[in-house]
């Protein structure tokens, strides 16, 4: 098993010496190391000795004995639909379900409800729900909560204006994005919880998108796609599961990504057998705006290529766990991280 932890913890203290001396060129001696030193070990400027490793771990890791950490995780892969990231012993849902029809959704005066089973005359109402995601949508004033209730809802939307899609949980309530959803120009402050998205992308462009307790599968290329199109997006996702995914799970353009606890896994490769990553960054091409991803707490695994791609891009890894990346078609093994230069623009970790 292979397992990465992208989180500096430690920064050792180096003495240099200074050149020194008269003008007769006797620049004088250097002491010895303490006799208990090792030849890899730091002297520091007491004369103790400083081992290499880390002497903190981040949360979620546990020290290994030999001067690094190992992530706390279950022995196996999840089954489909459950997830863990360091410091999970055994798997988990992604949310837990609460009670039928609209579990823990916060209720506020201006929420619009939908429920796909419902046979009634519409208001939007908690008793006459909308039966459509779309009626909901373009019902719903700026900022208010769509609740959804139990069923499987067509997704493909271009939205406008900031909603709050809530799902009753990842298990009972689905979103069909196999024609896209888009979060453009006027979606900014948009949140999708508590929901599953399957069969397309989660496309966001000049607008910022909070994605928490969800499950995103089975989402072709690209599952979440940010792009600068007039001006960067911005998306947060935390909490969730994304697997099953095609080429890359997450790609950033231009555009800023911050994942937070959520677990990315086996995206596989596209239709000619290439790729198969886990987040992907790059410098927009067009507009040479650089993207910067998070990642924290976050837990990657069983990709094809790399479990994090940057080109020309800027990344911050923190307490995350990389492992078991396979290799592809282009690689004959995977890697934890792959950093590019793309033109004049360097890649930072």
């Amino acid at each position: 098993m292979r397992l990465l932890q992208l989180t500096p913890l430690l920064t050792a203290a180096i003495a240099l010496c200074s050149c020194g001396g008269d003008e007769s060129g006797d620049r004088g001696t250097t002491a010895p190391p303490p006799a208990e030193c090792t030849v890899a070990d730091v002297v520091l400027e007491d004369q103790s000795c400083l081992p290499p490793g880390v002497d903190v771990c981040a949360e979620g890791f546990v020290a290994d004995g030999l001067g690094g950490c190992v992530a706390v995780l279950p022995p196996e892969p999840c089954p489909f639909g459950l997830m863990a990231v360091p410091g999970d012993e055994v798997c988990r849902e992604v949310a837990p379900c609460g009670a039928a029809p609209w579990g823990d959704i916060p209720v506020e005066a201006s929420t619009q409800y939908v429920d796909a089973s419902y046979a009634g005359t519409s208001t939007g109402s908690a008793d006459q729900p909308w039966t459509s995601l779309q009626e909901a949508i373009e019902a719903a004033a700026p900022g208010a909560i769509v609740a959804l209730a139990t069923g499987v809802y067509p997704a493909n939307l271009d939205v406008t204006k900031p909603v709050r899609l809530w799902g009753r949980c990842p298990t009972e309530v689905a979103l069909d994005a196999t024609g896209g959803l888009r979060f453009a120009t006027g979606a900014t402050g948009s949140e999708l919880r508590g929901m599953a998205v399957m069969g397309g992308a989660v496309f966001v462009s000049d607008a910022t998108l909070l994605i928490e307790q969800a499950w995103l599968h089975d989402g072709g290329d690209f599952p979440i796609d940010l792009a600068d199109e007039g001006a960067p997006a911005e998306v947060t996702v935390r909490d969730s599961l994304i697997e099953l995914a095609r080429t890359y799970a997450v790609t950033v353009s231009g555009s800023v990504a911050t994942l937070e606890r959520s677990e990315i896994r086996a995206t596989q490769p596209n239709g000619a057998g290439l790729y198969g990553g886990g987040v992907q960054a790059r410098v927009d091409p067009s507009t040479g705006v650089r993207a910067t991803v998070t990642l924290q707490g976050c837990h990657l695994s069983l990709h094809t290529e790399a479990g994090l791609s940057l080109f020309g891009a800027d990344a911050i890894v923190r307490g995350t766990a990389i492992r078991d990346i396979a290799g592809s078609q282009q690689l004959a093994s995977g890697s934890a991280a792959s950093l590019q230069t793309l033109g004049a623009h360097r890649s930072n970790l």
